[in-house]
């Protein structure tokens, strides 16, 4: 079965952000890459057939990521769990703020 890849901006967002996060941490591209490929060397008959998908599939998922910060204006480097804690934190402020 061929999947389908993302096409609006946002399924494009969501299936990136789903490959940034593992468990409850936001993650380097690679590191949940790596993971992932880990994981599904299990559920292919061959570690080749693994390595296949993966040659296959990982240079779409970094030309994701490529296309989404050049949109942007940012590197996928200062996404982190801090960044997007602050950024949190930053609006749950403003919004008791206008309550």
């Amino acid at each position: 079965m061929k999947r389908k890849r993302p096409k609006t901006w946002e399924e494009k967002l969501v299936y990136y952000a789903n490959k940034r996060v593992m468990q409850d941490k936001i993650v380097p591209l690679e590191k949940r890459l790596e993971e992932a490929h880990r994981k599904n060397a299990y559920l292919h008959e061959t570690r080749a057939q693994s390595k296949a998908n993966s040659a296959k599939v990982d240079p779409l998922i970094y030309r994701l990521e490529k296309e989404i910060f050049n949109k942007i204006g940012s590197d996928p480097v200062e996404v982190t769990n801090e960044s997007v804690g602050s950024y949190s934190r930053k609006t749950s402020y403003r919004e008791s703020r206008i309550k």
